[in-house]
């Protein structure tokens, strides 16, 4: 009689269990949606994960790396096409120099002429490269 443990594992160490549970994981499936499909139990597959040397978490972890190298290679064929394919890698992948900011404030530094007798407070015209004049308060740092 074989110990409870090691019939547990019996179905993730099955190689068809193995391929057909790859070829999910590899197009973007969870492991929830693996489970369902291959009526595992998801706690006895996050068991198998942690073991490194388990065939399941090794054909996971190279399933995984398929699936990204795919992804990856449709977005930069895309990017060949459409801008916006590379926009989008961009953003994600270099977050910090790339990506939309919204709702932040961008520090900007305004110099003009001010003639001096202009008392603090006062507005000022200040013309721009678009139509019509925008008035802007004058404040000074004392």
């Amino acid at each position: 009689m074989k110990p409870k443990r090691a019939k547990r594992y019996e179905r993730l160490r099955d190689a068809v269990v193995i391929r057909r549970a790859c070829d999910m994981i590899s197009i973007g499936g969870t492991l929830s949606d693996v489970c369902a499909m291959l009526a595992l139990k998801l706690d006895n597959v996050k068991d198998a994960l942690k073991q490194p040397d388990h065939p399941f978490s090794v054909a996971y972890v190279r399933a995984n790396a398929e699936g990204k190298q795919y992804f990856l290679r449709s977005i930069r064929s895309g990017a060949a096409g459409d801008w916006r394919a590379a926009a989008w890698w961009l953003e994600r992948r270099y977050p910090k120099t790339w990506a939309e900011r919204t709702g932040e404030a961008v520090p900007i530094e305004v110099r003009f002429a001010v003639p001096a007798n202009t008392k603090r407070g006062t507005e000022l015209p200040v013309k721009r490269r678009g139509p019509g004049v925008h008035r802007v308060e004058l404040t000074t740092e004392e």
